[in-house]
């Protein structure tokens, strides 16, 4: 794990009206680009207040660099958003009434066990969405800059998954908090991030057939149920996931963005 800065200029230089016209998929993986930002401030604000009890400083120096990591996903994300909403208003103000109902409504009221414990599930069907996108990029997109924001996020979520459920092991969270986090999060990032894809969808024509893929055997939605029921047994941790093989090859293409 190590501290990266991604060019902005790669992302300016995405074409946003080519990439909402490849497939549903790709238009899932855009709405997951813009909501995603949020998520990451929410993840780095929640366990940041946690560190303050934890005295494991192995556990607190690799936060601070999962932290550095997640500001820079939230930066970069919100360098595509602006660039995006240009063309696509009703997705701006989609993004906005998530990030309030998430992050300002449903986030003021639970306390910091449960916020510690929303931000694991996300981090775990995070590095699930990574796993799934490293071995699948070609199916993505066919933009390489889009493709390059994609991959870095993807590595640097693989490479930082511990790091916050460790977190909430550490200061010992009710383990039925820790399925409400769980259950909050599955339900928030499979309607969410489909609605958000399914507003850029609009805009293009509606692909039944492609939505329909996102609940089929080895899909998203599918890997998410199956990555919160391991992630809800005993003695599981996020380590004993096995990593594509591509994360490797991607790492070492990141090694020098710094």
């Amino acid at each position: 794990m190590k501290k990266r800065i991604f060019k902005s200029a790669t992302i300016e230089s995405i074409d946003f009206n080519k990439i909402e016209h490849e497939s549903f998929l790709t238009q899932w993986f855009m709405s997951y680009c813009i909501l995603v930002s949020s998520a990451e401030r929410f993840i780095v604000k929640s366990c940041s207040q946690g560190m303050r009890q934890s005295t494991n400083q192995v556990l607190n120096n690799n936060l601070k660099v999962c932290f550095f990591q997640e500001i820079q996903h939230a930066e970069s994300h919100e360098i595509f958003n602006e660039l995006y909403f240009h063309q696509n208003k009703l997705i701006q103000i989609f993004s906005n009434f998530s990030s309030f109902i998430n992050y300002k409504v449903i986030a003021a009221f639970a306390p910091l066990s449960l916020k510690i414990s929303i931000a694991s599930a996300m981090e775990q069907l995070n590095a699930e969405i990574a796993y799934y996108g490293l071995s699948h990029i070609r199916d993505l997109t066919s933009n390489p800059e889009f493709s390059d924001i994609l991959v870095w996020h993807f590595v640097e979520e693989i490479e930082h998954r511990d790091y916050v459920f460790d977190l909430m092991k550490e200061l010992k969270i009710n383990f039925m908090i820790q399925k409400i986090g769980m259950i909050l999060v599955l339900f928030s990032f499979s309607f969410w991030i489909t609605a958000g894809a399914l507003i850029i969808n609009s805009r293009t024509g509606f692909r039944k057939f492609e939505l329909f893929q996102l609940f089929s055997t080895d899909h998203l939605l599918e890997r998410f149920y199956k990555s919160s029921k391991k992630y809800l047994t005993k003695n599981y941790h996020p380590s004993h996931e096995q990593v594509p093989f591509a994360f490797y090859n991607y790492q070492r293409k990141f090694k020098d963005l710094q």
